[in-house]
């Protein structure tokens, strides 16, 4: 008799899991089908436009996901006379308990320009607020599929190679935040030939840099290359429009014999170095003035 009554008690358990699971499925499906997928888009756009700084985000159309998450289709981030970065598809989670207060959250995860992008964004809505961007990560970012973006702030230059980052920045205060960055195989095409160099080529290139309000602070640049080795370090102060900013930095070059030999074919280069190596054959220099219309100088 009692093992009748357990396996009957057996089967009224297995019967109230199986209403349970399927009480939630319903509620799931429902939450799924029902959500307001497009009102949240038009939210997100909302919060961009008030929020980011002139920072403008367009989503073409939005759907909810099985993990309680949103895909966007078509999704546009613009600053004006900056950049715009195009994503066909993006996936994001939000916070929705931190939707209800000043800082909102969502994480995100996206394929652009043949690589991937992934971290939080947080929004701070209290008077004076801006965006913030935690954990943020590029992955094998292609920089020929980006020449349109570069081309906004380096007119004239064509840049190929493989670029990975990572660093985050907050609102709080002035703004302040932290980059580094990694790109393997690079190479820089001037439109213009530079004297008979049509492209230089450096096989990596690191760099870390502190965000401070509207100063960018360069602190270590490493370049390692086929034609040249080089350092920079120094400042870009942010101003608008983009061209207008302006840059302070210092850094030295070691080209490589092939090189030297290379300019001595169509330009005097003792006359132009004028001595300006040291013994190790690296050359000081000095970038200052608008990024629109640098000055260079050797020292």
């Amino acid at each position: 008799m009692a093992g009748i009554r357990l396996e009957k008690l057996g089967n009224i358990m297995g019967r109230r899991q199986a209403y349970v699971l399927y009480v939630v499925a319903c509620v799931l499906f429902f939450l799924w089908a029902l959500f307001p997928s497009e009102d949240f888009a038009d939210y997100l756009e909302t919060l961009a436009a008030r929020h980011g700084g002139g920072i403008t985000v367009t989503i073409e159309k939005a759907r909810p996901t099985l993990t309680l998450g949103l895909s966007l289709k078509g999704v546009v981030v613009t600053r004006p006379r900056v950049m715009a970065v195009e994503a066909a598809s993006v996936n994001l989670r939000p916070g929705y308990f931190s939707l209800m207060g000043k800082t909102p959250a969502v994480s995100f995860s996206a394929e652009v320009f043949g690589g991937k992008t992934m971290g939080k964004v947080r929004l701070d809505r209290s008077a004076g607020g801006g965006i913030g961007v935690e954990e943020m990560v590029l992955a094998d970012i292609d920089l020929a599929l980006f020449k349109n973006q570069v081309q906004g702030f380096m007119p004239g230059v064509g840049l190929k190679g493989i670029l990975n980052a990572g660093g985050g920045y907050s609102p709080e205060g002035r703004g302040n935040g932290r980059l580094s960055l990694n790109i393997k195989n690079l190479m820089i095409q001037p439109t213009e030939p530079l004297f008979s160099v049509e492209s230089l080529t450096f096989n990596d290139l690191t760099a870390s840099m502190d965000i401070k309000s509207r100063k960018l602070a360069i602190e270590n640049c490493v370049i390692e290359g086929n034609e040249i080795d080089g350092t920079v370090k120094g400042s870009v102060f942010i101003r608008e429009p983009f061209e207008t900013s302006s840059l302070r930095l210092t850094g030295s070059l070691k080209p490589e014999k092939s090189l030297l030999e290379k300019l001595g074919k169509t330009m005097p280069i003792d006359m132009v170095l004028g001595g300006s190596a040291n013994g190790e054959g690296e050359i000081p220099f000095k970038i200052s003035g608008m990024i629109g219309s640098p000055s260079y100088s050797l020292n």
